[in-house]
């Protein structure tokens, strides 16, 4: 995992890190306490309750940032993508005339001033 964060740093530097880094933080924190109760160090229902709780907070950090990572990735191509409006003079049997502005979406006729 480490080696990840490293290699694609430029890339984390884009997304919201600070949630990605709470995330890790509070699954760190519950493997630390998961150690602490193997080795005899923390016994009782609270050890068990603290370490489930700060992972249940790890994960929901977690989903947090995939879920903001969507949605910024999302937001972004929608932005720098085109529309897709095609003409209808470009479909194959369309009785519109080309670049009257058209589209296929577009099905009223259009009135004309003259009669």
């Amino acid at each position: 995992m480490a080696l990840g964060l490293v290699l694609f740093r430029r890339e984390i530097a884009r997304t919201p890190w600070i949630i990605m880094t709470a995330a890790i933080s509070c699954l760190a924190t519950s493997a630390f306490i998961d150690s602490l109760a193997d080795v005899g160090y923390v016994a009782g229902e609270g050890a068990s309750v603290a370490e489930d709780a700060v992972k249940l907070l790890g994960v929901t950090f977690w989903s947090i940032y995939a879920v903001a990572c969507a949605w910024r990735a999302a937001a972004a191509s929608a932005i720098s993508a085109p529309a897709l409006l095609v003409e209808e003079s470009t479909l194959a049997g369309s009785p519109a005339m080309p670049g009257n502005g058209r589209t296929s979406w577009d099905r009223t006729p259009k009135r004309s001033m003259n009669r």
